[in-house]
């Protein structure tokens, strides 16, 4: 049911910000300055231009007029299609969320895990916020990634049914991070992996080594319950199920 939701919600999405993107062309093509006011004088209607708070009489300029009538509208049904586009992405995107939460309880549950596992990842989580147009790349359960190297990570975790959130909130004092995967073990402690993905990059590895030191002030360790990995070290999937088995299981 959740597939076809959010199937019919993506088209209508789709359909919203054309629509959108139709009306804010053409909002474009008109008189960018000046507002229509319509008045009555005498029993008919009479229209002038206020511009910089001064008014003119345009009721003989009836091109102008139209413009002006069409302007309005077009910038009342711009904020309106604005916020009809805005409710819907929230809703597509609570759908999906709860989709992934779903497909992963499908095979946590096939596997027999401890009820406080199960219960951890149905718990609500807020996700990594920031460019949800980069998540490009979709694990063989249908969880969105911003790489071909995490869905690597994640295909293999799923293979072995391993339970993770991507990118789920975690709060360190008054800092928060969104971890790559956090992971609960079977014994319910929990792990989070690091993909070091740009390692050559030093404003990246300079951020990714600050984070490392605030999961280390909070308990996590490397070679116990924090993975850190590079693209070296997924060239084949032997090292990553290494990991998986020595660090995860």
């Amino acid at each position: 049911m959740d597939g076809k939701l959010i199937l019919k919600l993506q088209n209508i999405l789709t359909e919203e910000k054309q629509e959108l993107s139709r009306m804010q062309s053409e909002l474009s093509a008109l008189p960018q300055s000046g507002s229509l006011v319509i008045r009555i004088r005498n029993g008919r209607k009479v229209f002038y231009e206020t511009l910089n708070g001064k008014e003119r009489g345009i009721t003989k300029e009836p091109d102008l007029v139209a413009k002006l009538a069409r302007k309005t509208f077009l910038e009342k049904s711009v904020t309106e299609k604005k916020q009809n586009v805005s409710v819907i992405s929230n809703m597509l995107k609570r759908v999906e969320e709860n989709n992934k939460t779903a497909k992963l309880n499908d095979f946590i549950i096939s596997s027999g895990f401890p009820p406080q596992v199960l219960k951890w990842i149905s718990e609500p989580c807020d996700y990594n916020p920031l460019y949800p147009e980069a998540l490009k790349y979709r694990t063989d359960k249908g969880v969105k990634m911003r790489s071909k190297s995490e869905r690597t990570i994640g295909n293999r975790l799923e293979k072995y049914n391993v339970p993770y959130k991507y990118e789920c909130v975690m709060d360190f004092g008054e800092i928060r991070f969104y971890p790559d995967f956090t992971i609960m073990k079977p014994d319910v402690n929990i792990v989070i992996w690091e993909h070091l993905g740009l390692a050559d990059n030093q404003v990246y590895m300079a951020k990714a080594l600050n984070k490392v030191n605030v999961y280390q002030k909070h308990g996590f360790r490397t070679h116990r319950n924090l993975i850190l990995t590079l693209e070296e070290d997924l060239e084949n999937l032997e090292n990553i199920d290494r990991i998986i088995t020595q660090y995860v299981l």
